[in-house]
């Protein structure tokens, strides 16, 4: 339960502002640890702290943005539309204005001022980012809360790896490294198993599991991904069989198109 604490951001010089509860702190938060997401992946990260209605959410988020906390984008290059909530082409990033308030009240650490990024990346990386991030949202809303559960972070740990995941869920158990895929290259991908097995094999007091899902046309991506990404699926784990020979105990991987991604990597947590 959180407390009823309200946190007021200064926006004039008249006394005019607006007030944050603390999950709407968690969830701006979120937003920053995250770059960028869908205003729909924030609105039921919300709805999951607390009892607010879509169009209750949509009025907030334009309110944040109108007073600078939250910047809105919309990403599709061919496209004349402005952002408008809950179209598939819509982000929300953090401002720096929005780092600061969270650093003042202790939110985020200081470090946080100077490693902000604003900015949108390309498409190529929009589209298996937006992936990890989609079950990496799930997760969250389901599993911060149960005992055992110590961190989710992609900035803060990925430096001290081997490997570069998309995402790193920690436990008091074991290490989920989310590693999504829309087109890479098939060497590139070739040298990232490398990579988790390398890292295996030089901490085996580390049990690690390895989620691979892989951009379906169930997100909204900006390129178009038809079919189910069977083949796709199939061609991963065959590179991961002639890579990896399964005699590491304290390494698995799990491929799959990514609607299927979430009911895995639930089981892998619970």
């Amino acid at each position: 339960m959180y407390e009823k604490k309200k946190y007021f951001l200064s926006t004039g010089n008249n006394g005019k502002g607006v007030k944050f509860d603390d999950y709407e702190m968690e969830l701006l938060t979120i937003l920053t640890k995250h770059r960028y997401l869908t205003s729909l992946q924030l609105r039921d990260y919300m709805q999951s702290l607390t009892d607010i209605s879509n169009s209750g959410f949509k009025n907030r988020l334009y309110k944040w943005a109108h007073k600078r906390v939250v910047a809105l984008y919309n990403v599709k290059k061919d496209s004349d539309l402005v952002y408008y909530f809950g179209g598939p082409h819509n982000r929300v990033t953090i401002t720096k204005r929005g780092v600061k308030f969270l650093i003042k009240h202790g939110y985020l650490e200081e470090e946080w001022a100077g490693k902000i990024h604003t900015s949108i990346p390309t498409p190529r990386i929009q589209d298996r980012y937006l992936c990890a991030q989609s079950l990496v949202i799930q997760i969250l809303m389901e599993f911060k809360d149960y005992p055992g559960f110590i961190s989710s972070s992609s900035i803060e740990r990925r430096k001290s790896y081997l490997i570069d995941p998309d995402w790193v869920i920690e436990t008091n158990t074991q290490l989920l490294l989310i590693q999504a895929d829309a087109d890479e290259k098939y060497s590139e991908i070739r040298h990232k198993i490398q990579g988790y097995i390398q890292f295996a094999q030089e901490n085996p007091e580390v049990n690690i599991n390895v989620m691979i899902p892989i951009v379906d046309g169930t997100i909204g991506s900006l390129k178009f991904y038809p079919g189910k990404r069977g083949r796709r699926v199939t061609n991963f784990k065959k590179i991961i069989s002639e890579e990896f020979d399964g005699t590491l105990p304290n390494l698995k991987f799990y491929v799959s198109q990514y609607s299927k991604s979430y009911a895995i990597t639930r089981n892998i947590l619970k």
